[in-house]
């Protein structure tokens, strides 16, 4: 593997990094005294004008009104001013001072790792598909453009989490790495990243529970690429549609039950009240069975406690892997009898798939929040009877 001087540099700053991971006991104590021999970067007072989300709550947009340059705070406000991390956010000579912890990006970046292929679309959408130089779970992904980018070979596999190949990813000299999840003893990998000296953003999207939360994500996104006015209009687009397709059966008649997944080992895993899926079925004018109003969390119950509650389901909807109503029925001996299973009646969101088994709906979907709405108003209240083409779903026969 040929490598240049940059590479170089990143790759003995891993190792170095590392290393001091390793030994932090013994060289803190040391480290410490240094620092305090030293006058350190003196920080000025920062002023920031906030620019306020509708719907997502773990990213923020700020404008340094000095420097006049984007901040990017990622992490939950509700969690500490600990949690936060702040990026800079410039495609300009900045003056040397900046808050303590700050990391400074220049936009837009000209090659991009992704650790989720739930970034793609937003990436896409904004026509910036050619920065990305690598992903993990690269069988995964269902967006053609990337696709195409990893077999002519433009678009490189660095692996999984405990098994990133570190020194790929050095070796492509990216400008910013895209992950997920929060620091801790369970994300272990995101400290080898950081040791790389490469930028990297824990992107929480997925957290996000309302689905014009994770949509408004194209606004990260704008800001990352500069493209702040554009991904707002993209924004406000999708938004109305959703809105105006929710105004539609606001107000109806008796929400139509909906039964969501299906057991996995014996356990039937049900959405809480204030997820991305019960916001979904409810803002489509129906009922999701089970799901605890105001609750974040997935509830695991048994077979027998959901079936109990289920005389009055009128929608089966998203039921695991299962692609015909006799796999399903044969899944389970409780299910021979269930007259739920029905033609009209049940539907799953596995309607188109990449190459490797990917779903569009849980990839490409979250910036198509107002179409698979459209989908759910038109499953729930259709009778069976759908009269246009699906793009998600499809029933099961």
């Amino acid at each position: 593997m040929r490598v240049g001087p940059h590479q170089v540099q990143n790759l003995v700053l891993y190792y170095v990094t590392t290393m001091i991971m390793d030994f932090k006991r013994i060289l803190l104590p040391t480290l410490l005294l240094l620092l305090s021999c030293t006058g350190g970067e003196k920080n000025r007072q920062i002023e920031y004008r906030a620019i306020e989300n509708e719907y997502a709550t773990r990213f923020h947009i700020a404008i340094d009104t000095i420097d006049r340059v984007t901040i990017l705070e990622l992490g939950s406000r509700l969690e500490g001013e600990s949690q936060l991390k702040k990026f800079r956010l410039t495609n300009t000579p900045i003056s040397g001072n900046r808050e303590e912890g700050e990391v400074t990006i220049e936009v837009p970046p000209k090659k991009i790792v992704a650790m989720s292929t739930t970034y793609l679309p937003f990436i896409s959408l904004l026509g910036e598909s050619d920065r990305v130089c690598a992903i993990s779970g690269s069988k995964y992904v269902v967006d053609t453009t990337i696709r195409r980018g990893i077999k002519n070979g433009t678009i490189v596999d660095i692996g999984y989490e405990s098994s990133l190949n570190i020194e790929l990813i050095i070796s492509l000299d990216p400008d910013l790495i895209l992950t997920y999840g929060i620091e801790g003893e369970n994300n272990q990998y995101i400290a080898k990243l950081k040791s790389t000296g490469i930028a990297t953003m824990a992107v929480e999207e997925y957290m996000e529970q309302h689905p014009l939360g994770k949509l408004e994500y194209l606004k990260f996104f704008g800001a990352l690429f500069g493209k702040e006015s554009y991904a707002d209009s993209l924004y406000t687009q999708i938004r109305d549609s959703y809105l105006s397709q929710k105004s539609k059966v606001e107000g109806g008649l008796t929400p139509p039950v909906v039964l969501l997944n299906a057991p996995w080992r014996g356990v039937w895993y049900i959405p809480g009240g204030n997820s991305y899926m019960a916001h979904l079925i409810r803002d489509a004018g129906g009922e999701p069975l089970l799901s605890k109003k105001g609750s974040n969390y997935t509830q695991n119950l048994s077979v027998e406690e959901v079936l109990l509650k289920g005389e009055g389901v009128s929608y089966w909807l998203q039921p695991n892997q299962f692609e015909t109503l006799e796999q399903l029925r044969k899944s389970d001996p409780l299910f021979e009898n269930l007259t739920l299973i029905g033609a009209g009646r049940v539907y799953n969101n596995n309607k188109e798939r990449g190459e490797g088994g990917g779903s569009a709906f849980w990839e490409r979907g979250v910036v198509e929040p107002h179409i698979i709405l459209k989908e759910l108003i038109e499953i729930l209240h259709s009778n069976g009877k759908i009269k246009e083409e699906l793009v998600y779903y499809k029933p099961l026969k």
